[in-house]
């Protein structure tokens, strides 16, 4: 989905590695504190295929793991679903709305 080679290690890497050059800033301003505020985040991110540079639309949630018992924060995770093709859809239904609507 993101073009990442089988095989390629993903652990350790950042969540902002994958967000598109353009939106990380506001990626680090807005979410990030939100995440470390209230301890989890759901949005849409546009992630970056990795080996073509085409953004692709995310519904994202972020949240921490925790460890059992202190529950002190050991590590962010995040899961990912690639909506492109819901929002394909979107488009085309407001197209065919707004021609019926004309």
């Amino acid at each position: 989905m993101l073009g990442i080679d089988l095989g390629e290690p993903l652990t350790g890497a950042s969540v902002v590695e994958h967000v598109m050059d353009e939106d990380r800033e506001g990626f680090r301003e807005r979410v990030l504190p939100v995440v470390a505020r209230d301890g989890r985040w759901e949005g849409e991110t546009r992630f970056k295929h990795r080996k073509t540079g085409a953004p692709i639309p995310m519904w994202q949630s972020i949240f921490f793991i925790t460890e059992q018992g202190t529950n002190r924060r050991i590590a962010m995770a995040t899961i990912c679903r690639d909506i492109t093709e819901r929002k394909r859809e979107n488009a085309t239904n407001i197209f065919r709305l707004k021609s019926w609507v004309l």
